[in-house]
């Protein structure tokens, strides 16, 4: 209660350039253009995803057009409502494996209540708690003991839909879930096609480069250490990279990303996925605080369970840092260039020091 009062207050108050695209997409889409071919005039970048958000904001833009009521608040309704499908499946997670009320209050509040999870989603207007939302409730129906089950699968390619990030773990998948890797493969083929179709027959090229290509020309920048190697003024030299040998970079670090993908499946599957999250936090060369809230589940989940008090860290460190380095609340600037170091360092060393745990990916109904 306390959280959607927190929300309720907070929707209203305003947004930032990331819902300006939100609105202007779902307001061109309705009026028939082709916002992927045609860009409206974005405040920022282009709209970057598979359009299942899009095609989410699209009846409560509708009807803040007809009624008249505000989108700021109408168009944040399925981001709070992603909040809490997240909470109410932390909370089932605790219970599932028969922990008292308290714990699973405090669980479920480590992420409600965070702050940063409420700046993201119900101040700014960003959608990754709505990708949280639904990457659990996948997690939730992965059952190793009905191979032929098509409710994982399925899910698991909505949530894949919504943002990228749950794709990370199909190397886990291809490799230990070999009894549904087929149908995984078939699901996120289907519903990722299916919602692009209409933009895949009529515009591919401009599709293809907004959804694959839109981040692969940019520098090195916001919270990555990479963007150290770029800044003249830290080095008596200069520069340590010039653009193009920083871009080269980036691109052997995503091939390096991958390939510790493969490396990592020894862990079950709720450790894979909050160290695949976290390498992609270290090597990827664009890193916003908005990426600090998909690690959040899976750190509370090792944070309660475990009683690890590194995982309690690392989840104060990701949630302080994002409060006081982000567009609106910025105390320290966006560019704290040794603090992102540092940040990727104790990213990195509190991924490479997990171990797996019994397994708990049995049924969860």
């Amino acid at each position: 209660m306390v959280g959607l009062a927190l929300r309720a207050m907070l929707l209203p108050i305003t947004h930032g350039q990331d819902f300006v695209v939100w609105d202007l997409a779902s307001r061109g889409t309705l009026a028939g253009v082709n916002v992927f071919a045609h860009h409206p005039h974005y405040p920022g970048g282009p709209y970057t995803y598979v359009p299942l958000f899009l095609y989410v904001e699209l009846p409560v833009q509708w009807l803040a057009l007809h009624a008249g009521w505000s989108f700021t608040v109408l168009g944040k309704l399925p981001i709070v409502a992603g909040d809490l499908l997240a909470a109410a499946l932390i909370a089932a997670y605790f219970r599932q494996r028969r922990y008292g009320d308290v714990v699973m209050a405090l669980a479920t509040a480590l992420y409600f209540l965070n702050p940063l999870v409420l700046y993201n989603g119900a101040f700014y207007g960003r959608f990754d708690g709505f990708c949280v939302g639904l990457f659990l409730l996948a997690l939730r129906f992965y059952e190793p003991g009905r191979p032929r089950s098509w409710r994982f699968p399925l899910l698991y390619a909505v949530a894949v839909a919504a943002k990228t990030y749950p794709g990370f773990i199909l190397p886990w998948l291809l490799l230990r879930a070999r009894g549904q890797r087929i149908r995984v493969v078939a699901a996120l083929v289907a519903v990722l096609g299916g919602l692009s179709l209409p933009y895949l027959l009529t515009s591919p090229v401009p599709f293809f480069k907004d959804v694959v290509l839109y981040d692969a020309g940019k520098l090195p920048g916001n919270l990555s250490w990479q963007s150290i190697l770029l800044q003249p003024h830290l080095f008596a030299r200069g520069a340590l990279l010039s653009h193009d040998a920083a871009r080269w970079l980036s691109y052997a670090l995503l091939a390096l990303f991958v390939i510790a993908l493969f490396l990592f499946t020894r862990l079950d599957l709720y450790t894979y996925c909050l160290v695949a999250i976290l390498l992609f936090l270290v090597l990827s060369k664009v890193v916003i605080e908005q990426y600090f809230l998909w690690p959040m589940p899976f750190l509370i989940f090792a944070a309660v369970e475990r009683r690890s008090w590194s995982s309690w860290s690392l989840l104060t460190l990701l949630s302080v840092t994002g409060m006081a380095i982000n567009p609106y609340i910025h105390p320290f600037t966006e560019r704290v260039l040794p603090a992102n170091a540092l940040l990727a360092a104790c990213i990195l060393a509190y991924a490479l020091t997990r171990k797996p745990a019994a397994d708990k990916t049995t049924s969860h109904h």
